[in-house]
């Protein structure tokens, strides 16, 4: 009994280990594609240079400074960005534009990829496009009149084929802000390899046409990680159903990752205890899951948590929560499987104890009841098979643990569940 006693005030002190909750997903700046201020005359990615007809004026820039230095575009067209392969993520064009005709239809936006499409452009009216929708204010579509700097941010969402943008400004001495947001693309440009911007001299005369401070980047999504157990066919057994015994679990990840980053080096596993579990891993870059496998044999229906650092998504993007994945082991051959809610009766509590029993072992319930500070009561319920069996305590405790013994009085497979 004394080995009962010491064993149960032992695991008493095992609780739930907290599950953690992802945020939603956010994003992560990959890929500068520009930035230029062209207070020189071109900074970024060294297209710009050699573009023959573009120049590159002092005049008073979008901060009101005389000898702001700007951009005018070629005699047509001025591929600012090119060579952008395929990438799937989020494209963010901002930028300083001075416009001063309104009565013409013309394009300050036009990418080139999968299709080629001017997603940015003026109409004759004085309203602006935007991947053929009109540019809204207070409900209402935005009319341009009066010539001036304007500032525009666009993203175009090549994953969810959506796109936004809002172009501030003043306007009669007014400041603005008019938006319009997740509208459909077209669906055919999947992804841009050029950003192109348009001057017109038969469409716009001898207008001034200027750009400054003009940067475009790619934001990528974060990855969140999930984790469950599988079987030896690789057939999954859900998130709490890792084998104890030998089982492997698969991590999965909600966007393409990065082969190199995901490497043992970058994963730990531990128990409740914090104690860390040595493992093997591999990752299977088709199917975009990482396969660890414990070196040793996992607790009977415990939890176990999967941490990492390091992982980039192929695109460079982060994990978007840095806590680890909850999964918890099956319940041992021999082992409990519930139990009931306690009954109170004369100042009895009564359990009915179910017992998974696919070894038809033999042993014992063992019940304990604690209030924190003293045993209340132990109780050994003898079993024999898979079965119902009731567990009264004499008093009951604040807390009430049962667990299995073998018939041998030792304990190789214990199993504990707390009410």
């Amino acid at each position: 009994m004394k080995k009962i006693i010491a064993l149960a005030l032992t695991i008493a002190v095992l609780c739930c280990v907290p599950s953690f909750a992802f945020a939603d997903v956010g994003y992560t700046t990959t890929v500068s594609l520009f930035d230029y201020d062209f207070e020189t005359v071109q900074t970024g990615n060294g297209i710009l240079s050699d573009i023959a007809g573009v120049s590159f004026p002092t005049v008073a820039g979008p901060d009101g400074d005389e000898d702001n230095t700007v951009f005018v575009p070629g005699s047509t067209t001025t591929d600012i960005a090119t060579g952008l392969n395929d990438y799937s993520g989020t494209l963010v064009y901002d930028i300083d534009t001075y416009l001063s005709v309104f009565n013409k239809s013309y394009t300050l936006l036009y990418l080139r990829g999968s299709a080629a499409k001017s997603v940015i452009g003026m109409n004759t009216n004085g309203t602006m496009s935007f991947c053929g929708n009109l540019l809204q204010l207070d409900g209402s579509n935005m009319v341009f009149s009066e010539e001036g700097w304007y500032h525009i941010h666009a993203e175009f969402d090549f994953v969810s084929v959506t796109a936004s943008m809002t172009i501030s400004g003043t306007i009669d001495g007014e400041d603005f802000t008019a938006s319009v947001e997740d509208v459909a693309m077209y669906p055919e440009l999947t992804f841009t390899s050029v950003i192109r911007v348009y001057k017109e001299p038969t469409a716009l005369g001898d207008s001034p046409y200027y750009i400054d401070n003009a940067k475009a980047y790619y934001k990528a999504p974060n990855f969140l990680m999930s984790a469950e157990g599988i079987d030896d066919d690789g057939n999954g057994l859900g998130a709490d159903g890792v084998l104890w015994d030998g089982g492997k679990i698969e991590v999965s990840f909600t966007e393409p990752m990065s082969a190199e980053t995901v490497v043992d080096a970058n994963f730990t596993i531990t128990n409740g205890f914090g104690r860390e579990i040595p493992f093997t891993g591999t990752f299977n870059s088709t199917d975009n899951v990482y396969v660890i496998t414990p070196s040793e044999d996992l607790a009977p229906r415990s939890e176990y948590t999967i941490s990492a650092t390091g992982l980039k998504t192929a695109l460079g993007a982060n994990a978007d929560s840095d806590e680890g994945v909850v999964v918890k082991t099956v319940g041992a051959p021999f082992s409990i499987a519930s139990v009931s809610d306690g009954t109170v009766s004369s100042s009895n509590v009564t359990y009915t104890v179910t017992v998974q029993n696919t070894t038809e072992a033999t042993g014992y319930v063992v019940a304990v009841s604690y209030d924190g500070d003293k045993m209340n009561s132990v109780g050994l319920t003898p079993v024999s098979a898979a079965d119902d069996y009731d567990v009264t305590l004499a008093t009951g405790g604040d807390r009430t643990v049962f667990y299995l013994m073998t018939s041998d009085g030792t304990f190789e497979l214990l199993d504990i569940f707390s009410e």
